[in-house]
């Protein structure tokens, strides 16, 4: 993998590019400040957004989500 900022070959378990401090493509989620995990989702033009307190219990909220039963939930047919 390459750091899209300075091109150098970085280790796949590297968080940060070493060389110029730029985020891996590796991080997936974006960690607030109050230590949440958040991920946005754009479905059908709106968008999701989703929290969690660690990263795995991110990944079942997010793959468990539905948007056909949010559409009954708000009364759309």
């Amino acid at each position: 993998m390459k750091c899209k900022r300075c091109k150098k070959t970085l280790q796949s378990d590297f968080k940060f590019c070493p060389w110029c401090g730029s985020k891996s493509a590796n991080q997936k989620y974006y960690r607030r400040p109050d230590g949440l995990y958040e991920k946005s989702i754009v479905y059908d033009g709106k968008r999701h957004i989703f929290r969690a307190r660690t990263e795995k219990e991110l990944e079942k909220k997010i793959f468990a989500y539905n948007p056909e039963s949010e559409q009954t939930k708000s009364g759309m047919p």
